[in-house]
C-alpha cells in the first residue's frame, strides 16, 4: 500500500513517515519512506519548480511507488504535493485499496521551534 502524507514545508511530514517507518519495521512489515528532498537530488534532479516540473514530480513519484507497493512494501511518502489532480493521478494507478492520503496540518507556532530543533536558523 502506499500511505501518501501531504502538507506544508517543515509540517513533520518526514519526521511522522519516519517514526512510522520504524515502528513497521519492529511489527517486522516491510516498508519505504519516500522523501520529497531526496528524490529531488536523485530521480528528479532534472526537474525544477514550475507547476509542469511539480506535476512531474509527483508522476514519477507515483510510479516508484506503485512499483514499491506491487513488490509488497508498504510505501510512506512524504511529499508537498500541493495540486490534488496529481495525488488523484497517482491514486488511480494504484488499485482502489492501496492508497491512503493523509494531510499533515501543523500550527504555525510550531514552526520556529521545529527549526530550532533541526538545527535552522
Amino acid at each position: 500500500m502506499v500511505l501518501w502524507i501531504t502538507g506544508l514545508p517543515c509540517s513533520g511530514k518526514i519526521s511522522i513517515a519516519e517514526a512510522l517507518h520504524s515502528r513497521l519495521k519492529k511489527e517486522n512489515l516491510h516498508s519505504h519512506v519516500l522523501d520529497g528532498d531526496v528524490i529531488r537530488r536523485g530521480l528528479s534532479a532534472d526537474l525544477g519548480f514550475t507547476e509542469k516540473d511539480r506535476r512531474e514530480n509527483i508522476r514519477r513519484v507515483g510510479e516508484v511507488s506503485k512499483l514499491f507497493a506491487e513488490a509488497g512494501l508498504i510505501v510512506l511518502v512524504a511529499f508537498i504535493s500541493p495540486f490534488r489532480t496529481d495525488r488523484d493521478q497517482v491514486r488511480n494507478i494504484l488499485k482502489p485499496d492501496q492508497f491512503v492520503e493523509m494531510y499533515l496540518e501543523c500550527p504555525i507556532e510550531i514552526f520556529p521551534k521545529k527549526e530550532h530543533k533541526l538545527g535552522l536558523p
